[in-house]
């Protein structure tokens, strides 16, 4: 190992801490739930019916316009699981007119390009969490090629040109949203 390589777990220490939670508040008998931290989401049971006899109905997830950011740009719908957003357009600068994200590609040293927004559906949030930053990293069609390898994750790609891609289950569980 060289003395200056460093980890850096900040980015699925967030999915970690909801996936916890959750478990947590399962452990206490709360069959419903919704643990929301800073957009890494996780969903236990769907949403309860408001006439308790009835069976549960599917949580609802909002995904953010990476451009519009007041916009949602899809909804996704689930009963049990993670939802989890990586992109380009919270943290990032400008520097003599180029736009600087805080994703890097560890093979070129650069920011990543290519992918406006990744989302990503998986059964954990740190899993989710760390599939939506590689698919960001590995870019549109590497990425849509790692989300369909894996079985129990869906994702949805927005490239940089607003081109929205969903891997083959997600088209299922997924509502765009209309202007």
């Amino acid at each position: 190992t060289h003395p200056a390589t460093r980890l850096d777990f900040g980015g699925v220490a967030k999915g970690y801490i909801v996936d916890r939670a959750v478990e947590l508040i399962a452990a206490r008998g709360v069959k419903h739930a919704v643990v929301d931290a800073g957009g890494d989401v996780r969903i236990r049971g769907g949403r309860p019916h408001t006439q308790r006899w009835r069976p549960a109905r599917l949580a609802r997830v909002g995904v953010q316009h990476p451009v519009e950011r007041e916009k949602l740009i899809a909804v996704v719908k689930l009963m049990d699981g993670a939802v989890l957003t990586s992109g380009d357009y919270e943290r990032y600068f400008v520097a003599d007119g180029v736009r600087y994200t805080h994703i890097i590609d560890p093979r070129t040293g650069l920011p990543v390009r290519g992918l406006s927004s990744v989302t990503i559906v998986a059964p954990q949030a740190a899993v989710a969490d760390a599939i939506a930053t590689a698919v960001m990293v590995l870019g549109k069609d590497e990425g849509l090629a790692l989300i369909e390898a894996w079985p129990g994750i869906e994702g949805l790609l927005i490239t940089a040109g607003q081109e929205i891609i969903m891997s083959k289950g997600m088209a299922a569980m997924t509502e765009l949203v209309k202007d």
